[in-house]
């Protein structure tokens, strides 16, 4: 049973992942997508949201007098 989860995971990897249409790609595999060029300039609309976390000291109090 091992060798089966073994070889279902190479398979979904190495073959599944790479050929299948993905829809947050534009319905284009993996290749097709990251062979597509990019005009210079442009900003790649498929980046990962980015989390900015402020530090403690540089969160912005209320000013005197106020909650």
């Amino acid at each position: 049973m091992e060798e089966l989860e073994q070889h279902v995971t190479e398979f979904i990897e190495q073959i599944y992942n790479r050929v299948r249409l993905h829809s947050a790609l534009g319905y284009l595999s993996p290749a097709e997508f990251e062979s597509r060029p990019v005009p210079p300039g442009t900003v790649p609309t498929w980046l990962p949201a980015a989390l900015n976390l402020r530090r403690h000291e540089e969160i912005p109090q209320p000013p005197e007098g106020q909650p």
